[in-house]
């Protein structure tokens, strides 16, 4: 057994211990290794021997990588061939198999809420997927090691990863955008970092190389203390309670040891019997620890006393060669492989565990084509209302008593609360609440949301809303302020409604603020600034501003505000059209409206699609219609139009330009792939002899581009490319921005995210550089396709224009 340094605070260390406190631990070494040689020659567990489940034939011809969904009733496995399979647990019914890895997949992991899923390969990338939907969300450059361990934050939207180049790497999960890097060895040691474990409340994060295990604060990448084991002994595995309050590590030789994290001394220790470990966990409650060793002996010690609680044989095998395991999350479920594509699946302790009825995903079809979620909903759709409840809580004020009074809230919380009951919400309503009627309906809304089985959770206000040092407060009509200290005591927090929904385990949360009319307190608050501020949205969250940050929205004149007008139009008449889209036509009637005064405004973190109205009997996605800037349409599509964005692969639909604006492009170009008409959602009218047409992006000159056309920074502005013919799509690079030099370049807008669909269903996201060159966005076989889109999701703001330009396009 190696000899023990103890715990590092600070580089200092905190070694030693008395004679007697030496002399206790060897007697329970002793003692435990006693008890783990009689089980093995008894050949029996000492107490609630673990019950083999099923045995899953798999894909693989030889696995890499095993991962559990925190509830344990999905499997994650990957294979040296880079294929991907997400399959159902116990039964191993295959839910789909996903190839987009170009070689060995080396770990993964899911989210704390299952919803999202991260995987790394050979190549040294990390992907990001949706597990409902199987979409490819975001490709990560992991560095210059190979990666080896994966780990999601719970409480943030971080993901973290660590390999062999010793580098810790954080990234957000909603936009792909890396948020620290720190290296966790400076020691000569070849291998680096070969495992990640995190506390539940992501407060704790612990990250073991060869020869020392280290505590880190996962926002700032701050080491918090390092536990160290002296070499010749090399950590294999890592493991943190849920607390947070132990670590469990296990050497090359199987040493097993627990530690208290807070202290940074010893609790225990059983020496190795020359088996590695395999899989390492701490039970759901942090008593016992499970250890899954490369003889097939799976063992459960207690956490505080090392007892040997069970020690059983899972095969009869001889132990040769390599093998691969992993604990759910919870300690409960096993999986273990040691050769061929078997995967034999465990109940550590006898009991068999069934699957929620809350997330059910079907198994995949064995025909080729994209996987679906369910028969009725578009791929990559959350579940419809029948698979769970809609609650909404909606809120008016109108009749201020200590502050001028509004006309219209009442009537747009009845409007809304009409809309939505027509989409199937369950709405509570609540009409000129002062402070108290206010938080006691939060509250009693957060309660009914963690009743469970809830699909959506909803929030709508209208009133007034005041910003205050970057926060954002919803006023109660009772509200009386003096002065700037009395607003946190006289309103609500709008951060208190995103909390309520957060916690409550809804798979979508929607906040909609019709909050940013004219600032009440102006006279007393003189820090009080024009319109609400804007938020992140939570994981799994649409916050919806009837105005953009800082603007003041109108209250209205006609019995309703511009936005709940359009707003609840364009939820009744969206049938079969996902939340994104709602938002977008209630944009333009708000547009219109107003004269394009007053411009709504969303930040989402939701990955999958929602429908407020599904429509049922969709055949899959459909292809996407270029749409030209146009004079505000109607709120949604008519029914014919809406059937025909459902159908396979429709010609575009061009509209007459707006003032000022181009009519929408389509050129007919060749690229590598094949001929296909390429089209624009939009084009800058050229000027002073300049053309800024989508026919640019094709033309082999990067000093031309295609310019967007829309107000604004041109986000969701989309190049649509119709094959001629199904053609097989290996690749795509773009040269972003308008890189004709560089003054052009960063004075204008450069795409910061898109977002690639395809006619099978692939929805890739990618992050470029802010750079000029070539960038390739896509590096992969998407098969045959009749047509793929690109949109922009995010960019980078130029110096002088807001106009977002792409300088060439290419598809191999």
């Amino acid at each position: 057994m190696a000899a023990r340094t103890g715990m590092s605070v600070a580089g200092r260390n905190c070694a030693g211990g008395k004679w007697r406190e030496r002399r206790h631990r060897i007697l329970r070494v002793l003692t435990a290794s006693l008890a783990v040689a009689l089980a093995s020659l008894c050949g029996a567990a000492l107490a609630g021997e673990p019950r083999r489940l099923s045995t899953v034939t798999t894909g693989h011809s030889e696995l890499s990588a095993l991962a559990f969904s925190p509830d344990g009733n999905l499997m994650l496995t990957g294979g040296d061939d880079g294929t991907l399979e997400l399959r159902q647990v116990p039964s191993g019914r295959l839910v789909r198999r996903l190839d987009q890895h170009g070689d060995r997949v080396m770990a993964a992991t899911f989210a704390p809420d299952r919803g999202m899923a991260a995987t790394a390969d050979a190549d040294r990338f990390v992907r990001l997927w949706d597990v409902a939907s199987g979409a490819l969300l975001h490709i990560l450059d992991a560095g210059t090691g190979l990666p080896r361990a994966l780990v999601f934050v719970p409480g943030t939207r971080l993901v973290a990863a660590g390999g062999d180049d010793k580098t810790l790497r954080v990234w957000n999960i909603d936009s792909g955008a890396p948020v620290h890097r720190s290296r966790v060895d400076t020691s000569t040691a070849t291998m680096g970092i070969g495992g990640l474990a995190v506390s539940q409340d992501g407060k704790a994060l612990l990250a073991g190389t060869v020869h020392q295990a280290r505590l880190i604060e996962p926002k700032s990448g701050r080491p918090v203390r390092d536990i160290d084991i002296s070499a010749p002994s090399t950590l294999s595995r890592i493991a943190l309670s849920g607390d947070g309050r132990r670590i469990a590590t296990a050497e090359g030789d199987g040493t097993l040891s627990v530690w208290e994290a807070g202290r940074g001394s010893e609790v225990w220790s059983t020496p190795g019997d020359r088996w590695s470990m395999l899989a390492l966990a701490f039970s759901s409650d942090g008593r016992r620890v499970h250890s899954l060793h490369a003889d097939r002996t799976l063992r459960v010690a207690d956490a505080a006393t090392g007892r040997l609680i069970t020690a059983a044989r899972l095969t009869d095998r001889e132990p040769d060669g390599f093998a691969a395991a992993a604990f759910s999350p919870d300690g409960q479920r096993a999986a273990f492989w040691e050769v061929g594509p078997e995967v034999t699946l465990w109940s550590v302790d006898g009991e068999a565990a069934a699957l929620p009825a809350a997330m059910v995903i079907p198994p995949a079809s064995d025909a080729p084509g994209p996987a679906t979620v369910s028969p009725s909903a578009p791929a990559g759709s959350l579940p419809s209302p029948a698979m769970g409840r809609r609650l909404a809580l909606v809120i008016g004020n109108s009749a201020y008593r200590h502050v001028s009074p509004l006309a219209n809230p009442q009537n747009d919380a009845r409007l809304m609360e009409s809309a939505l009951r027509e989409a199937g919400f369950e709405v509570t309503q609540v009409l000129d609440a002062d402070l108290t009627q206010m938080r006691r309906a939060l509250l009693a809304f957060g309660r009914a949301l963690r009743e469970g089985n809830v699909e959506a959770g909803l929030i709508y206000y209208a009133g007034h809303g005041v910003q205050v040092g970057g926060e954002n407060y919803l006023v109660p009509v009772s509200a009386q302020i003096a002065d700037e200290d009395e607003i946190p005591i006289e309103t609500i927090n709008a951060n208190d409604m995103l909390r309520t929904l957060e916690s409550a385990g809804s798979r979508i949360n929607i906040v909609v603020l019709d909050a940013c009319r004219n600032n009440p307190f102006a006279r007393s608050v003189r820090s009080a600034t024009r319109g609400l501020a804007p938020v992140d949205a939570p994981r799994g969250t649409v916050i919806a501003y009837a105005t953009s940050p800082g603007d003041v929205a109108s209250d209205g004149e006609a019995g309703n505000s511009p936005y709940a007008a359009a707003l609840a139009g364009a939820i009744r008449e969206a049938r079969g059209l996902p939340i994104e889209s709602v938002f977008k036509a209630t944009r333009r009637q708000v547009l219109a409206a107003t004269g394009e005064k007053q411009v709504p405004w969303e930040t989402s973190s939701i990955t999958g699609e929602f429908y407020f109205h599904p429509q049922s009997g969709s055949a899959g996605p459909a292809a996407p219609r270029p749409v030209a800037a146009a004079p505000a349409p109607a709120l949604a599509p008519t029914p014919a139009r809406v059937e025909l964005a459902l159908a396979p692969s429709p010609p575009p639909v061009i509209h007459a330009p707006a003032p000022g604006r181009s009519a929408i492009g389509c050129r007919q170009v060749d690229f590598d792939a094949g001929p296909a008409r390429l089209c624009a959602s939009s084009e800058l009218a050229g000027q002073h002899g300049n053309g800024y047409g989508v026919g640019n992006l094709a033309d082999g000159d990067r000093a031309t581009a295609w310019v967007e056309g829309e107000r604004g920074d041109g986000i969701g502005e989309t190049l649509l490319v119709l094959f001629e013919r199904p053609t097989r799509i290996k690749g795509l690079s773009l040269i972003n921005g308008y890189d004709k030099n560089t003054d052009i370049f960063t004075k204008n807008n450069r795409v910061a995210t898109v977002e690639l669909r395809s006619s099978r269903g692939d929805m890739v996201g990618a992050a470029l550089q802010d750079r000029g060159g070539w960038q390739r966005i896509l590096d992969r076989d998407l098969g045959d396709v009749t047509w793929i889109e690109l949109s922009i999701t995010a960019v980078n703001r130029g110096s002088k224009y807001r106009d977002t330009a792409i300088s060439e396009l290419r598809i191999e």
